[in-house]
């Protein structure tokens, strides 16, 4: 969408995402405090008070034993279930498996090839092979930011120009390719992930990185520039939460400097932005009509009904999505530890690079808006999923 690339608005262009919606068209999900939080706002609250903790001295803002433990817990609740979502809706969905059989079959086959060879060749392959997972991974989250926000000005009928999609890709990315030369730079250290040791270091020059730095800063102002045009032709202001996405990306990639515990948390709150909106799309796609209507006269016991529908579905839904979830990052490599006698912590490491490349694939294929199903998906509300009763509906 990931990308939601982890994309669903990034993955149709921005033209598509942007166009204006039916007047009926709720602007958010559930409300603007509740959107705001989920895609973004919640992530830039807690870097805020993490680094207000820092400057009055309450912590060393680096990785302690708790932030550790509590990013550990956090992985089963929001990291993996996202995972196990994309998996679910790619699999389940006989249309999907017809329409992109190479990302279905293909791919998983060629990635657990070189999951296999990345095992065997703990010290040579195994780097590499988590190295491409971990360049692709921040380039992944930038999708999904400019999809997010698309998604927004979808929402809310604002249209996007040309100019102002093509400085809000170049500013997203600018964060990506200045973090990369950051942490990619000749003299870095190499670094360590679970059982796979020292991957390496591409080796940038470091004149890139304040190059890229002020690249970044003049896209940011180019952006800022577009969306007053963009906001004077449509005559109407740019809505604030397409900006929530953005500043909150820039939070992840950039503003972690003296608050190090804060970058145990970003993966969560990237898959949690993915699953407030994934939940949505698959609450809607159950109870999918092609109309989009809504009876206006529902009664309170339909209202009750649906609320319990909902309940029942979003219980099922996430025990299956935090069960596989389990089996793909904890129990499968457990299992295949146990089996073949290599080190567990090298087989974490390789399945969860092996898991989430398969995922940057699914992404970018099953939120396509030309699709109507899926543009009805992500456009609905909680107010299409519960729907208010009507004023004259008896209380009793």
């Amino acid at each position: 969408m990931t990308a939601v690339s982890e994309r669903p608005a990034a993955s149709d262009g921005g033209e598509q995402a942007a166009k204006p919606v039916a007047p009926k068209q709720a602007p958010y999900y559930v409300s603007p405090v509740v959107d705001a939080m989920a895609v973004g706002g919640l992530s830039i609250l807690v870097w805020f008070v993490l680094y207000l903790g820092f400057q009055m001295g309450w912590h060393d803002g680096l990785r302690s034993a708790g932030v550790i433990s509590l990013g550990a817990t956090m992985v089963w609740i929001i990291n993996w279930p996202h995972f196990a979502a994309t998996a679910t809706r790619l699999y389940t969905s006989a249309e999907n498996r017809r329409q992109f059989p190479v990302t279905t079959y293909v791919v998983p086959i060629i990635l657990l090839a070189g999951a296999i060879i990345a095992l065997q060749n703990p010290t040579s392959v195994a780097p590499w092979f988590v190295k491409i997972f971990l360049i692709w991974s921040p380039y992944h989250f930038s999708g999904q930011t400019i999809g997010v926000a698309m998604l927004y000005a979808g929402r809310h009928g604002f249209k996007v120009s040309p100019e102002m999609r093509r400085a809000l890709n170049w500013f997203v990315y600018a964060t990506y390719i200045n973090l990369q030369a950051k942490t990619e730079q000749v003299g870095s250290l190499p670094s360590d992930f679970w059982g796979v040791r020292e991957m390496p270091i591409i080796g940038i020059p470091q004149w890139v990185v304040p190059i890229s730095f002020w690249a970044m800063v003049g896209l940011a102002i180019v952006l800022a520039l577009t969306v007053v045009d963009a906001s004077n032709k449509g005559n109407r202001n740019m809505p604030w939460i397409m900006a929530v996405p953005v500043l909150a990306q820039v939070v992840w990639f950039h503003m972690v400097t003296d608050v190090r515990s804060f970058a145990e948390f970003v993966p969560m709150f990237h898959s949690l932005q993915y699953l407030f909106l994934a939940w949505f799309i698959q609450m809607s796609e159950w109870d999918y009509q092609p109309e989009g209507e809504v009876d206006p006269a529902v009664s309170r016991a339909a209202q009750r009904e649906a609320v319990r529908r909902l309940i029942t579905r979003t219980a099922m839904w996430g025990a299956w999505i935090f069960v596989l979830g389990g089996i793909l990052f904890r129990w499968g490599p457990r299992a295949v530890s146990s089996m073949s006698g290599l080190e567990y912590l090298l087989v974490v490491g390789v399945f969860t690079a092996t898991v989430q490349i398969h995922h940057f694939f699914v992404d970018g294929v099953i939120w396509k808006l030309r699709n109507p199903r899926v543009r009805a998906a992500l456009y609905t509300s909680i107010g299409q999923l519960v729907p208010s009763p009507s004023a004259s509906d008896d209380p009793a």
